[in-house]
């Protein structure tokens, strides 16, 4: 009896100090700190089940950043590498050479890397909790002279000729998601706030992008206004612009619609000076005195005199095994300049998005509640945390795989029979199942992959059971 009381306190302090051990404003990454000693930099965390502090060394690191639970670096020669702890494998998770090319410089923001070469290549990565792996892309944008903007887990860039990019992490698709040419004008200049990127040509043409998760799409418009000497304003999900003319239009994406909703002649006096954005809403002065216009969620309309409608829709994105459960919390909002998600576990994070681990299987209600400095508002969704047991304690199940690597055909070996009757999947780093079978009753079975390019795969036999997952190397 004594020992089953000192198992349960000791599931408590594990639960409790891991939960508050969680950085709450990242959600996934501990915090870091970094000791220098010349091009080599020492990182170290607290590990919280271990407790103890737990460090890793990494080199080439002439000049680094150290920014909500990521460290990234670059080389004088331009090699960019980063790293993460993960409290789950319990190690220091890096990539030393993200990419090679000559002169890069980083950026290091909301547990996204990017970084753009003299050249203006660019290139982006963040850790995936769930893959327990680095998702990079060496070359969203091969275009000469880009300049890079990475904000709220957006990464937008304009080359010296003026093509505007954009891309964004989707956790569910377990990818980067971009479009290289959301402009193609010449001269754009580009902003990137709360997830909407904007963008102005050099004769004033206006135009917006946003990533929706629900359409798991860009959707953007190249020009919400073709008027000459457009200056614009970014801020809180509203997109505003005034002309040399003085004429002034908005636009903000509708998470609900699914759409722009565009006014591009709020006011066309020549006396309209001083457009600002305060809280999503759009004040000015005219000849006529203060003015003020909003955006109503509720009406889809834009109205005079009226403040813009607090709105937010919120998106999770769900794995599936064994604890801890890792999900994804984020949303698209209009008014908002804060946000906190209340998780439904004691744990809050406060930022636009963020990695999400539960302990324990359940039923969990997060809601995220948006601010600004006139009012706040709430939304809501549901997250089922079904666990599966994982088996990995090779006395109670052994699974092989060989050869490991192998040019396409694997052999699957089975020490006993808790896995006959189940499921085979095969899918790609992006997440992407492209292969399955059910396993049969002999202990060997033989997975033929040989159709599929050379690289890296991974293997999941998932049962009644427990599931288990293997990486497979394809030459």
């Amino acid at each position: 009896m004594r020992s089953k009381l000192y198992l349960l306190l000791f599931y408590f302090i594990l639960n409790f100090t891991f939960s508050n051990g969680q950085n709450p404003n990242w959600g996934w990454g501990l915090p870091i700190s970094v000791s220098v000693s010349g091009s080599t930099i020492t990182c170290s965390v607290f590990d919280p089940f271990l407790n103890q502090t737990m460090t890793g060394t990494f080199s080439n690191a002439d000049s680094y950043i150290n920014n909500e639970g990521v460290v990234a670096w670059v080389s004088n020669a331009g090699t960019v590498g980063a790293a993460i702890y993960d409290v789950n494998t319990q190690s220091w998770e890096s990539n030393s050479s993200f990419s090679s090319n000559s002169g890069n410089t980083i950026s290091n923001q909301g547990g996204v890397v990017a970084w753009v070469s003299s050249a203006g290549t660019v290139g982006v990565a963040t850790y995936d909790p769930v893959l327990k792996s680095w998702m990079s892309n060496s070359s969203v944008s091969g275009n000469s002279g880009n300049t890079v903007l990475n904000r709220d887990g957006v990464v937008a860039w304009v080359s010296s000729a003026g093509t505007v990019g954009v891309t964004v992490y989707d956790p569910t698709l377990h990818s980067w998601m971009s479009n290289s040419s959301v402009s193609s004008n010449s001269g754009n200049m580009i902003t990137n706030s709360n997830g909407v990127v904007a963008w102005v040509s050099a004769a004033g043409t206006v135009g917006v992008a946003v990533y929706d998760p629900s359409l798991q799409s860009w959707m953007n418009n190249s020009s919400v206004s073709s008027n000459s000497g457009n200056t614009i304003l970014n801020s809180n999900g509203i997109v505003a612009w005034i002309s040399s003319a003085g004429t002034i239009g908005a636009t903000v994406y509708d998470p609900f619609a699914q759409s722009w909703n565009s006014n591009s002649s709020i006011s066309s006096s020549s006396n309209n000076i001083n457009l600002s954005l305060n809280n999503g809403t759009l004040n000015w002065q005219s000849s006529s005195g203060t003015n003020s216009y909003g955006y109503s969620s509720t009406s889809q309309s834009w109205g005079s005199n009226q403040n813009t409608e607090l709105t937010c829709r919120l998106f999770i994105s769900s794995s599936s095994g064994a604890t801890p459960f890792v999900t994804h919390l984020w949303c698209l909002t209009i008014g908002a300049n804060s946000y906190s998600y209340t998780c439904g576990d004691g744990h809050t994070i406060t930022r636009r998005w963020g990695w999400k681990q539960y302990n324990a299987p359940g039923t969990y209600n997060p809601v995220l509640t948006i601010f600004n400095s006139a009012q706040n508002a709430t939304c809501s969704s549901q997250v089922q945390v079904v666990v599966t047991q994982s088996i990995s304690d090779p006395d109670e199940f052994s699974f092989s795989i060989s050869p490991n690597p192998s040019n396409g055909v694997f052999h699957l070996q089975m020490e006993n029979d808790k896995f006959n009757h189940a499921n085979i999947l095969v899918y790609t780093v992006s997440g992407k199942i492209i292969y399955t079978e059910i396993l049969s009753d002999s202990d060997k079975n033989v997975i033929d992959l040989s159709p599929l390019s050379s690289g890296i795969y991974f293997l999941k036999i998932v049962g009644d059971k427990g599931a288990y997952t293997k990486k497979i190397l394809l030459q």
